[in-house]
């Protein structure tokens, strides 16, 4: 089990410069969390869609659900029923936006292992956003007391 410690504060206001080792050591990322498990997958700020400003991952939840729920069978609830969302990066102003359902954003515990697994560190400018675009319907008795990281690669 991972435990991951909390972040005295979230939301940082530094502004971050661009370069190679910056787009090649950042990640993106969608996830779910499930109970304690936050399961994620990331990828390299260079391996991401570039519009305009804004840098995400080129994957959607409903396709990676689907392989998700190839791996855990246990898993039959549809994509949009466990609390979810997306870390997103703006270029023009250098933040990260962890977009989630409100369970998400509002747990520092989740919020914190996100960010690490995305390689963010407290100089980082991230920006915490409900999304209700990622409103769950799950809503577990008790909030997460710690935090296990599933990883997974998604392959097409």
């Amino acid at each position: 089990m991972i435990l991951i410690n909390v972040w005295d504060i979230i939301c940082f206001n530094k502004g971050i410069m661009m370069n190679d080792s910056f787009l090649t050591e950042k990640d993106l990322a969608i996830y779910w969390l499930i109970g304690d498990n936050l399961l994620i997958t990331t990828a390299p700020l260079a391996n991401c869609i570039h519009n305009d400003t804004f840098y995400d991952l080129p994957l959607d939840h409903i396709g990676v659900w689907e392989f998700i729920r190839k791996k855990y069978k246990n898993l039959d609830a549809q994509y949009e029923y466990y609390p979810r969302g997306r870390m997103t990066f703006n270029e023009k102003t250098n933040a990260f936006i962890l977009f989630g359902d409100q369970q998400i954003i509002s747990n520092k515990l989740a919020c914190s292992a996100i960010c690490k697994k995305c390689h963010l560190k407290k100089q980082d400018n991230v920006i915490i956003s409900a999304d209700t675009h990622y409103q769950s319907s799950y809503h577990p008795k008790t909030p997460s007391q710690k935090i296990k990281i599933i990883n997974f690669v998604f392959k097409k």
